[in-house]
């Protein structure tokens, strides 16, 4: 079986239409049509999506699997392992440091201020640590 056929098949079984996967992809119907079609294959990343929204994995959509079940996400210690095996390919850093969202927002913040502003932000939290109230 084919790209587009993995694809239309998966998405007739979860009854949807190509026009609601087309909205949530925010791309058009037609471009949908075109992949079950099998006129072009979509990126990588659209694959992904397309996987993620027919509950599925990319190794069902191109074939390499009969198993439509998505596998679980690996867990912090197996995405260790393997940046320890892949050095071009490690982990996001902010799954391997537990950094919650809120966390990595004033990473962002922070490196978006000017000097001043970051000096005053360590100092701000110098003085505001959790162990001193």
């Amino acid at each position: 079986m084919e790209f587009g056929d993995r694809l239309k098949g998966r998405r007739k079984e979860l009854g949807l239409s190509a026009e609601k996967v087309a909205e949530q992809l925010q791309m058009s119907p037609a471009t949908i049509y075109r992949y079950e079609k099998g006129d072009f294959l979509p990126r990588f990343p659209t694959m992904v999506s397309l996987a993620d929204l027919l509950h599925t994995s990319v190794a069902f959509l191109v074939g390499t699997t009969d198993d439509p079940t998505p596998a679980p996400p690996p867990t912090d210690e197996e995405l260790w392992e393997m940046s320890r095996d892949d050095p071009y390919n490690p982990p996001d850093p902010l799954v391997l440091l537990k950094v919650t969202e809120e966390e990595a927002d004033l990473v962002v913040l922070y490196r978006e201020a000017n000097d001043t502003a970051k000096v005053f932000a360590k100092d701000l939290l110098r003085t505001h640590r959790k162990e001193d109230y």
